[in-house]
């Protein structure tokens, strides 16, 4: 994962990764999932880090206009409050793999992919920026982080209630995929869901 963040003239920048994600309401320890952090200014040089608390990291600007921070992320548990990768595809749960500046959680934040060869689809919430569709928009660090990703080359369905898509998507192995039969069972659950919520 490799991200810029603007200083806006601050000598430091506090970073941090979540220790909760949304919908699972149990403390969660993501950084020790991120490996080889380094940070660097627009040139590339590097910049000094400190980790300040245990999902915290300060990076001293030096005063330049921006910092690149960088690193890896382990990502081997399929669940809805983790990230996965391997062979087939990704899902990524921003949680798990995007660090935020606490100072900026109000901005806009793009996120730009870069599939794998052979990866052919990229599946999330949130709109393209400009026709690339590569290239995402969230309209805060809130709705970027409840914006999950899957990148593959997958297969889907989808359904309607009250005009509203929705789509089920699959990757890997499918040879016990029934797209018709998954998109009934499902589509059933989610009225029983709006009729108990008052809607979608």
């Amino acid at each position: 994962v490799s991200a810029t963040f603007p200083t806006r003239n601050r000598p430091f920048l506090e970073l941090f990764l979540p220790v909760w994600t949304p919908g699972s309401h149990l403390v969660r320890e993501y950084m020790k999932n991120v490996e080889g952090l380094l940070a660097a200014d627009p040139s590339g040089a590097p910049l000094p880090t400190t980790r300040t608390r245990k999902n915290r990291v300060r990076v001293n600007t030096a005063g330049h206009e921006s910092v690149r921070v960088s690193y890896r992320v382990y990502a081997n548990e399929t669940s809805v409050r983790t990230s996965f990768v391997d062979v087939d595809g990704a899902f990524l749960t921003g949680t798990t793999i995007f660090f935020g500046d606490p100072d900026s959680m109000n901005a806009e934040h793009v996120v730009r992919i870069q599939p794998a060869p052979g990866w052919k689809d990229i599946k999330t919430p949130l709109p393209t920026s400009k026709g690339d569709d590569r290239t995402f928009v969230a309209s805060s660090y809130d709705e970027l982080v409840d914006s999950p990703f899957l990148i593959a080359t997958s297969t889907s369905v989808t359904f309607q209630i009250d005009g509203v898509e929705h789509e089920i998507v699959n990757y890997g192995n499918t040879t016990r995929w029934e797209p018709e039969r998954a998109a009934a069972d499902v589509q059933r659950l989610f009225e029983v869901q709006r009729e108990l919520w008052g809607s979608l």
